[in-house]
Order: C-alpha cells, then sequence, then structure tokens
C-alpha cells in the first residue's frame, strides 16, 4: 500500500500547480462574466421576443442543454480571465515605476510592491554581504583590497577634514584586519559598508526569475510552497481588474454606495503583491542558503568587487536611490557644506544561512 500511497501524492504534487494556474484565469472570468451579464441584460429583449444572433444563441444553449453551456461558459470565463490577468501585468510594469519616479519619492509607500521589495531586497543584500564574508576569511587578496580600501578611506577623510564612517574610525589597518577575522559582525558592518552592494543586489535580483524552475526535481517542498504563494498572489491580483467592474456596474444600477465595496479589491490588489513578495523572498532565502545556484553570488567568490567611492562615503554626493530598500544601510545624514557621514545600522544582520 505504501508505494500506491506514495504515487498517489506524486500524482498529486503534480497535478496542482496545473490546477493552480487554472484558478485565477477561471475566478477573474466568471467575475467578468458576471458584471457583463448585469451590465447587459437590461438591454436585451426576453426569450420569446429575441432575433437575430440572439435568438440563435438561446436555441444553441436549449438545443446543448445546461451542461454544454456551462463548459462554454467556463471556456470563456477562462479566455476573459486570461486576457484580464495580462492586461494587469502590463498595467503593473507601466505603473510601478511611476511611484519611483523622484516626484513621488514621498508616497512610494502607497505602492502595492512597496514594502515586499524592500524586503526581498534586504534578503539578497543579506546574501550577498554573507558572500562576500566568507570570502574575506579565505582570499587573502580581497582581504588586502578591503583594507587598501578603508585605508585610502581614511587618508580621503583626514583630507576633507571630516569624520569617516564609525566603523571605520579611530582604527588602523591591522586592528581592522583581526577584529574583521575575529568578529563576524564587524566584518559584516565592515563589508556592508564599503563595498557597492546595490550593484550585486540587482544582480542578484535577476536571477530570481530563474531559480523557480531550478528547484524542480531538486527542492520540491520548497517549490510547492513557492508555487503555492505565487498562485495565491495571481488570484487576488487577477481579480483586481474584474471586481471594480463589477462594483461599478452595482454603482450604475443598483446605486453610488456600492463604491464603497472598492475597498474589496483594493485590499485583494494589496495581498496579493504581498503573496508575490513571499515567494520570491523564499526564493531569495534559497539562494542565501546555497539550496541553488545564483551565477552572480557564484561569481563573487573569485570576480573584482566594486567599492563605494570615497565620495559617496564622505561628501553628499550620494546617488539618489541608493541606499533605498536596504533597511540594514543608514541613509547618509546631510549637515552644513552637504558633508554626510554613513554607518552601517545597530540592529543585528539575519544571521548566515
Amino acid at each position: 500500500m505504501r508505494p500506491v500511497v506514495g504515487g498517489r501524492r506524486a500524482m498529486l504534487s503534480s497535478l496542482l500547480p496545473g490546477l493552480r494556474e487554472l484558478r485565477a484565469p477561471l475566478a477573474a472570468g466568471y467575475v467578468w462574466l458576471l458584471g457583463l451579464w448585469l451590465a447587459l441584460r437590461p438591454g436585451l429583449p426576453p426569450p420569446g421576443q429575441a432575433s437575430g444572433v440572439y435568438r440563435d444563441l438561446l436555441d444553441l444553449g436549449t438545443w446543448a442543454g445546461k451542461a454544454a453551456v456551462f463548459a462554454a461558459a467556463t471556456f470563456a470565463a477562462y479566455l476573459l480571465g486570461t486576457m484580464s490577468l495580462a492586461v494587469t501585468h502590463w498595467l503593473d510594469t507601466v505603473v510601478t515605476p511611476l511611484f519611483r519616479a523622484p516626484r513621488l519619492q514621498s508616497v512610494a509607500w502607497l505602492e502595492p510592491k512597496y514594502r515586499g521589495r524592500r524586503r526581498i531586497l534586504r534578503a539578497l543584500r543579506d546574501a550577498v554581504v554573507n558572500k562576500l564574508s566568507d570570502r574575506f576569511l579565505t582570499d587573502e587578496d580581497f582581504r588586502d583590497k578591503v583594507l587598501t580600501h578603508i585605508r585610502g578611506l581614511q587618508e580621503f577623510a583626514r583630507r576633507v577634514g571630516q569624520e569617516p564612517p564609525r566603523i571605520i574610525a579611530g582604527a588602523r589597518s591591522d586592528e581592522h584586519r583581526r577584529r574583521a577575522m575575529d568578529d563576524y559582525l564587524h566584518r559584516w558592518h565592515l563589508l556592508g559598508t564599503v563595498v557597492r552592494t546595490d550593484v550585486y543586489v540587482e544582480s542578484v535580483k535577476e536571477d530570481l526569475d530563474y531559480v523557480g524552475p531550478r528547484l524542480l526535481g531538486k527542492e520540491d517542498q520548497l517549490y510547492g510552497e513557492y508555487d503555492r504563494q505565487n498562485a495565491e498572489g495571481s488570484l487576488r491580483i487577477g481579480l483586481f481588474l474584474p471586481l471594480v467592474f463589477l462594483i461599478a456596474v452595482l454603482a450604475w444600477r443598483v446605486g453610488p454606495w456600492c463604491l464603497a465595496a472598492l475597498a474589496v479589491p483594493v485590499k485583494l490588489l494589496y495581498l496579493g503583491s504581498s503573496s508575490w513578495a513571499a515567494a520570491e523572498q523564499n526564493l531569495a532565502v534559497a539562494l542565501a542558503a546555497e539550496r541553488v545556484d545564483s551565477p552572480t553570488l557564484e561569481r563573487l567568490k573569485s570576480a573584482d568587487v566594486e567599492f563605494v567611492p570615497f565620495e559617496e562615503l564622505m561628501v553628499g554626493r550620494v546617488v539618489p536611490g541608493y541606499y533605498a530598500g536596504y533597511p540594514n544601510a543608514r541613509a547618509p545624514r546631510e549637515t552644513q557644506g552637504r558633508i554626510a557621514t554613513v554607518a552601517p545600522s545597530k540592529s543585528m544582520p539575519k544571521p548566515k544561512f
């Protein structure tokens, strides 16, 4: 009996992704059909007075039976839902960049993906710094480059008459070497301060698009959780447009007080974005834990690393948005003369995976 049970579980696990793929377009399509029926029904004649194509469709439905009508409605719902999801994704690619424009920085938190994206970037940044931290212990050349950059930063600070970041100030090169080798937290914050991690974080984020398929056959449980959260996000976000249309039709036919129900699709939009972010965050954790290979993280083991220029750490020439999305790094505090100091956050970093 055990092999049979195992076979049933394997068959069920192979069917679930397909069923989840159908759920979102079907749900959206049925809501579209309901809204269209409520919108068009007042203008349709009674069945006895029908003519033209409408009468032909009624005759076809009578001849085929209710089961065939239901199957046809399901197929139409699937087509409508598929097109609706495509339009929703297109709108996402158009609207999301608008929230990242400099003029809308003050309202960027209104973007549905705002908090989720910050969590993903933080997880990826932790993965990058952890990889650099491991390399610091084993790669003597990389260690020398880091310490040389720190010495250059200290000299630049003395030349401009400013205090360098606290983690760098007041320590000689040999002391930094000793503390970084012995103290993981010091090494973690030190590398997070002097290495331009945003370049590698963006590259690792692109790797996330290929992580999901790599989990198949290797990490079925992790892939199942990722697929479930991704499907939940697609379902909730896919219902946004059809629910807005349905509520608009109800407001037209019943009364404007129905517009209060718009809070439902808006809430679903945010919940769906949160589910998508949770799915990508699971992939980010899998990358950090090296359960799946990442080309970018692999290159960090031996490739040349880009350091933060002295001017960006000391003088107020920080590229706009450089610290956006990285809660572990404190944004520069500008003072008179546009002088800024940067220090890593006092909060504990996430443990190594």
